[in-house]
């Protein structure tokens, strides 16, 4: 699930394609999703993301590939001229995250691809093989990471994280010229023994990357992280957080004034939103959902959280 930078629609893949929503700004139906605009893709998306500028979403597909798509009026998505966009990559892909211009593709083998964006929301991605010379760069997995579960890139274009959903946090550095990927440590840091971090994000204060938060499956906690200043992480203080009303938390987001976390309980069917203190996570409040939640947005608008 993906908002637009906009805070107008939001947008859910599906078996079905990609399903969008306008979000009602009346005074009496504010956030509300009256209808549904459904486009069709090429496969059931396995990820999707809309672009910084609130034009565009990217739907990630087995193959893989890339489709992306232009929001028209009421959201309704037209396909873009290139699309779709080939990797040309083997393996799966499972997740996908964006900063600057530079969309990044998380794969079941742990491998992370960077694909250049050009300035009109179109990709720099060719059919062929990755090599010298292509658009695309992949980053291989560090020691000991076989999967790529969730990734988030910060939005200063500084440091991208990815977990494996065994326990493992990978850091990288961020070229922002090539999309080149650095890792911070060849040895991957860790959310804690059997914690099976399933989602990542990234929290900053005044605009500066500060903290890092995983939802941790297997021992239904968050852990929260302090980055250095090369992108490092360090536990918090009392870190990994107990998120009462939420059993077997499976994602996360933060809303976009990074004063607040919200984290989804897929077992306890509810999300819980948290207030962020100097990383800590602190006066719990908690909704119910439907069944099985298994994603969270958090909407950019100035009536709507």
């Amino acid at each position: 699930m993906s908002a637009d930078a906009l805070g107008k629609f939001v947008y859910v893949s599906s078996a079905a394609g990609v399903v969008g929503f306008p979000i009602s700004e009346n005074a009496n139906t504010i956030g509300q999703l009256p209808s549904a605009v459904v486009k069709a893709t090429l496969a059931p998306p396995v990820a999707i993301l809309e672009g910084a500028s609130g034009l565009v979403v990217y739907a990630v597909e087995p193959g893989p590939q890339v489709e992306g798509f232009t929001i028209g009026a009421g959201g309704v998505l037209t396909a873009q001229a290139n699309s779709p966009y080939s990797l040309g990559a083997s393996g799966t892909p499972t997740s996908v995250a964006a900063s600057g211009g530079l969309l990044f593709v998380g794969m079941a083998n742990g491998d992370i691809l960077s694909v250049p964006i050009n300035g009109d929301g179109t990709l720099k991605a060719t059919p062929a093989p990755p090599a010298a010379g292509s658009p695309i760069i992949v980053t291989q997995p560090l020691n000991g990471v076989t999967n790529v579960s969730s990734l988030t890139a910060d939005p200063t274009v500084h440091f991208l994280y990815a977990v494996d959903g065994t326990q493992n946090i990978s850091a990288y550095t961020i070229n922002s010229s090539t999309g080149a990927l650095a890792a911070v440590s060849a040895i991957p840091f860790s959310a804690g023994a059997g914690s099976a971090p399933v989602s990542v994000v990234v929290a900053s204060v005044n605009g500066t990357p500060t903290f890092v938060y995983t939802a941790n499956q297997g021992t239904s906690n968050v852990s929260a992280f302090l980055i250095s200043n090369n992108g490092a992480l360090t536990p918090l203080f009392n870190s990994p957080f107990t998120v009462s009303g939420a059993t077997t938390p499976v994602a996360l987001a933060v809303d976009p004034s990074q004063n607040f976390l919200y984290v989804v309980g897929k077992q306890s069917n509810s999300v819980v939103s948290l207030v962020i203190s100097g990383g800590a996570l602190v006066s719990p409040s908690t909704a119910s959902t439907g069944t099985a939640p298994s994603a969270v947005v958090a909407v950019p608008s100035a009536n709507v959280q």
